[in-house]
């Protein structure tokens, strides 16, 4: 079986569906042009260089899925951060004013317009000479997109779109918090790293979390040298622009172990069908209750929804403080026993809601089993013994020498639950209720989007597709 063919073969098809067309690229061009000349119009008389960047100018983006992102470069010594909020971005609201436009934040401010149904990004930004001059991450980005230019062939371009959609097709494409996956430049460097998508398919099965290190310009003289610097990262792709940064620092070890997994599926088994998203499930309401009745008598498990008031618009920061509450949630209910926790969030499109669904499996049990310390640390041991000599059954110790015990359960989770998020600062969020699974009545039950979310968080099936392709014994 010649792989290699099966895989460009596979590869060419996909393109049929993802290449953007010539009209698409027309289209984008023209309101680029536009965009360039008005914001040219607008801050006439202040030097700047205004440029396209982003996958538009490294032409690696999807057909229908790409957005136009417009770095305005201005003299640093000339021009501050202030500057760019209290006269750039009115001006350029001004100036667009016809056009919806909203003010987002990064390393600074900045604009996005909606143009003829495209989303525009105008980014002020430094124009500095070397990326160890730049004043923020922002000014990195042309350094970025030159390399890239520098170093991809057409027909790389169309392997990394490709590699795109995979990774869309299984959500974890995207840097963000939300999603702490691969970033599109990560995906871009991957492939100058491994010359095509059939060879990196093969790397990928090799890569060991924590452990893998790819030092495109050889920055590093070893592996172990890499991995001294951006220790705890699950995985390091040094920046060749910059050998201080690592491009996959959002990576999380969870869309780490998805793609590996794919990359191991996909080998075994060539098919088209893992590039396609499976029709998304949706229950309707009277069946997710069901579900959830039905899940609580089958395995004996607690449905809980804390949910938020959204009092900051903006995702990362919002994303940010839901993520680090979802860990002390998951800490503290562990903390008092409870081992099989599944804890995921949902946030509404307009980001005005925000649910952290928590289930908690044998929540029902009327005891918990508590564990000690090993008898032979006697201190500690027998301060155990002291303090649960009360215990429905024991304290014993086991052959591995830890104390054990069995003790009722004292404590009800809305209390835990709301003792440990009171403890944190969640400035962009505030509590509204804690949903319990006999209160379904209150969740959004009428938004189809949650709706499919609900669904997909009781079932967690995505993955088992997997289990219905035919695989190839290796």
């Amino acid at each position: 079986m010649d792989i290699d063919k099966i895989i460009n073969d596979i590869i060419s098809e996909i393109l049929k569906y993802i290449k953007p067309t010539k009209e698409e690229y027309e289209k984008l061009l023209g309101i680029y042009e536009f965009v360039r000349d008005r914001i040219a119009k607008c801050i006439e008389g202040h030097f700047a260089e205004i440029t396209l960047q982003g996958s538009v100018a490294k032409d690696t983006f999807i057909r229908g899925e790409s957005d136009i992102d417009i770095f305005v470069l201005f003299n640093p010594t000339k021009y501050e951060d202030k500057w760019f909020e209290e006269n750039f971005l009115p001006k350029i609201v001004n100036c667009f004013k016809e056009f919806k436009s909203i003010i987002q934040y990064a390393a600074h401010p900045y604009i996005t317009l909606y143009v003829d149904g495209v989303e525009v990004n105008i980014v002020p930004a430094y124009k500095v000479s070397s990326p160890q001059q730049i004043k923020s991450a922002v000014d990195r980005t042309p350094f970025h997109t030159s390399y890239i230019n520098s170093k991809l062939s057409e027909r790389q371009k169309d392997e990394v779109r490709v590699f795109k959609y995979l990774l869309k097709s299984w959500n974890i494409y995207g840097a963000e918090i939300e999603t702490r996956g691969f970033s599109g430049y990560l995906t871009e460097l991957l492939i100058v790293a491994y010359g095509s998508l059939s060879e990196l398919l093969k790397a990928a099965t090799t890569w060991i979390p924590f452990k893998t290190c790819i030092d495109i310009e050889k920055y590093y003289p070893s592996t172990r040298d890499c991995l001294r610097k951006f220790r705890r990262s699950v995985f390091i792709v040094v920046d060749p622009v910059d050998k201080e940064r690592n491009v996959a620092a959002a990576v999380s070890l969870k869309s780490f172990s998805i793609f590996k997994l794919l990359a191991s599926a996909f080998l075994r088994k060539p098919t088209i069908e893992l590039f396609s998203s499976a029709p998304r499930e949706t229950l309707d309401t009277q069946e997710l209750v069901n579900l959830v009745n039905k899940r609580s008598e089958d395995i004996n498990s607690c449905i809980l929804g804390i949910e938020y008031e959204v009092l900051n618009k903006v995702p990362d920061i919002v994303w940010g403080q839901l993520r680090r509450a979802e860990r002390v949630l998951r800490n503290v209910l562990k903390s008092y026993g409870e081992k099989y926790i599944y804890i995921d969030t949902w946030l509404s499109k307009d980001l005005q809601k925000a649910i952290i669904f928590i289930e908690i499996l044998g929540c029902k049990n009327k005891y918990h089993l508590h564990i000690g310390p090993p008898a032979y640390e006697t201190i500690n041991a027998l301060n155990f013994i002291i303090k649960n000599s009360d215990a429905i059954v024991g304290p014993w110790i086991e052959e591995n020498g830890r104390l054990y015990c069995l003790r009722r359960k004292r404590y009800d989770y809305a209390t835990i639950i709301r003792n440990a998020l009171e403890n944190i600062n969640l400035t962009a969020l505030k509590m509204t209720k804690i949903i319990s699974d006999d209160e379904l009545d209150l969740l959004p039950l009428n938004d189809n989007e949650f709706r499919v979310w609900f669904t997909e968080f009781l079932m967690r099936k995505k993955i088992s597709k997997l289990g219905k392709i035919p695989i190839l014994k290796l």
